[in-house]
């Protein structure tokens, strides 16, 4: 599962996080990422996919 979240940065505008939910068998663990430069330009970071499957390999 995969979703946006726009956070409130106080003064500074609106900061995008991307964030992933994996599940493996009980386990589930979250991703997110945050470009902290988008603020500016609006542009929405990503949660590179050969982190997430390292990750999950660990959990197997």
């Amino acid at each position: 599962m995969a979703f946006v979240l726009d956070a409130d940065m106080d003064v500074e505008g609106t900061g995008t996080f991307t964030v992933e939910a994996v599940r493996v068998g009980t386990i589930v663990s979250t991703y997110y990422s945050v470009d902290f430069a988008s603020i500016q330009s609006g542009k929405a970071s990503t949660v590179p996919l050969p982190v997430i499957d390292a990750q999950v390999r660990k959990l197997k």
